[in-house]
């Protein structure tokens, strides 16, 4: 009898451990993941000092990496999912850059594979900041304005050399002194209304720009002393937004040693045809930096054009919608940086939201003030002996008025 039960007891455990063992979770195989880094497609360059880590999105741990010859491997578990993100620096045309390369990959359910780490060249958003804007212009001798010497400085903000290829100036649709009673759709918390796009020319690595060193885009590149003592010379800057395309009634000449920037839209609210615009000598508009994702001019007005009415409401009268001026919308993501022109006398509203700009810079106080000639706005550094500009998205702290010479 105690035979029988020892008998059947032990089945009754083997079964049970036997089922234990099928409930239990089978262990996650793992894979051994080779991670190749390769330089940006179609240009040429040395890779070096990369360095990086694989982070577990479930376990929160890290591994590092070390590389040889482009190459590191790190053991992963199959079907996880990680986070992985490398350093390094790229040399070429003479000129050392650090490129940056973040992914979120998930393990193969492979004991061993390949995976390739493409780099990119990615414009961070603390790099291009707008340092100057001269947008009044000058008096000549004869007290008559001159407006042809206007510029905008941009400053590699940044530790590292950056590309100026693509970078794109826009001008905001609405101005500071002229408050809209209603707009719809109101689309500023999210994108940001342009009059006006202008893209640096290049093919990824033309225009290097070191650490806190500057490149100027200016109308006409010429020395403007020369015919007006109160002006400056602009021989030296790097490229002229005025071109055959964007200009048909300039009265100084296109430098042709100086590159022309790209017309990607201008707004043409007369349906003529005629593609002039110039910076208003009081300063009303927002000048921002933008990142236009490699789209084309054809791509931005299909997938980003801003059809947006007026609301003009009149007491004793029903609302009346006018249509607004043609526009794009720029997703504020896209925005390295904007600075707000206004005075403080006229000040109604902000033209941008103020995630990109909470202020406003300003030369003088009052619409028409004629002392506004011969003034630019220049970002503050950090410190007096700091190469590093102040960005706080707000102008009325980073910006200061002082004279052109």
């Amino acid at each position: 009898m105690k035979k029988t039960f020892f008998i059947a007891f032990a089945l009754l455990l083997s079964v049970l451990f036997s089922g234990c063992r099928e409930d239990a979770p089978e262990q996650p195989s793992e894979a051994l993941v080779t991670l190749e880094v390769k330089s940006p497609l179609g240009i040429e360059g040395q890779l070096s000092n990369l360095r990086g880590e694989v982070v577990s999105k479930a376990k929160g741990t890290k591994q590092s990496l070390t590389f040889e010859q482009n190459k590191a491997r790190v053991t992963l578990s199959q079907g996880a999912s990680y986070t992985l993100h490398l350093t390094g620096d790229f040399a070429t045309k003479g000129v050392l850059t650090t490129l940056e390369y973040s992914e979120d990959l998930v393990a193969r359910s492979e004991q061993s594979y390949t995976h390739t780490c493409q780099l990119t060249f990615v414009m961070p958003k603390e790099s291009f900041v707008i340092s100057e804007i001269f947008f009044a212009g000058t008096l000549n001798k004869n007290g008559e304005q001159y407006d042809e010497d206007k510029f905008i400085r941009i400053t590699n903000n940044s530790p590292v050399t950056r590309y100026a290829d693509g970078l794109a100036l826009v001008r905001s649709t609405f101005q500071s002194d002229d408050k809209k009673e209603q707009i719809e759709p109101d689309v500023r918390s999210t994108h940001m209304p342009v009059s006006l796009v202008m893209q640096i020319p290049g093919d990824g690595t033309s225009y290097p720009v070191k650490p806190h060193e500057s490149i100027i885009l200016c109308h006409s590149a010429i020395n403007h002393a020369q015919a007006n003592p109160n002006s400056i010379d602009l021989s030296g800057a790097n490229f002229e937004w005025m071109s055959e395309k964007g200009y048909t009634d300039s009265e100084t000449p296109d430098n042709p040693q100086v590159p022309d920037m790209r017309l990607i839209f201008i707004s043409d609210p007369y349906g003529d045809g005629v593609q002039n615009w110039a910076m208003s000598t009081n300063g009303q508009h927002t000048y921002a930096l933008a990142d236009l994702q490699g789209l084309t001019a054809e791509e931005l007005a299909k997938k980003y054009s801003y059809p947006y009415e007026e609301v003009m409401i009149i007491e004793g009268m029903d609302p009346m919608k006018m249509p607004g001026e043609p526009a794009l919308q720029i997703p504020n993501e896209w925005i390295l940086d904007a600075v707000n022109l206004s005075m403080k006398d006229d000040f109604q509203w902000l033209p941008v939201s103020e995630k990109l700009d909470a202020g406003y810079a300003s030369v003088v106080p009052a619409l028409g003030d004629d002392s506004r000639y011969g003034k630019k706005v220049v970002r503050k550094p950090l410190s007096e002996t700091s190469k590093v500009l102040k960005d706080t998205n707000n102008s009325s702290k980073d910006f200061r008025a002082v004279s052109l010479k």
